[in-house]
This record gives structure tokens, sequence and C-alpha cells, in this order.
């Protein structure tokens, strides 16, 4: 076995090494920071067309707010 490791170009343990830096590089989002918060108008409103509809649920509620967008 140590004959081997003198013809080895790198270590297992460097080759290991470069592979997390490499995935470390491709994987990570630093700069993501998510959807942008709804504006405090639409939440009021959700909220609302919640507590005055309580058997509504949130699928309904977004079917009828895309109805007030789509309306001309």
């Amino acid at each position: 076995m140590r004959r081997l490791r003198l013809h080895w170009i790198v270590t297992p343990g460097t080759l290991l090494a470069w592979h997390r830096w490499l995935v470390k590089r491709k994987w990570t989002y630093p700069n993501a920071s998510g959807r942008p918060p709804a504006p405090v108008e639409v939440r009021a409103l959700v909220e609302q067309m919640a507590r005055q509809n309580p058997r509504w649920g949130y699928r309904r509620i977004q079917g009828e707010l895309l109805g007030l967008v789509l309306q001309p």
C-alpha cells in the first residue's frame, strides 16, 4: 500500500476537500432573499375576506383576488 501512495498525485483528503469546495460554490445561494412581502393593503383585504367568509379556504380567496385584478 505504501508503494501505491508514492504514485498518487493527490491524496483522498485533498480530493474530498476539492469536491466539498465545488459543491459549496455550486449549491449555495447567498443573496436569495425570498419573495418580497405583500403590500399592507393586500394583507388587510385577505384578512377581511377570511373573517367575512370563514368557510372559504385560501384557494377561494386567491381566486376572488384574481377576479378583482382581472376585471377591466
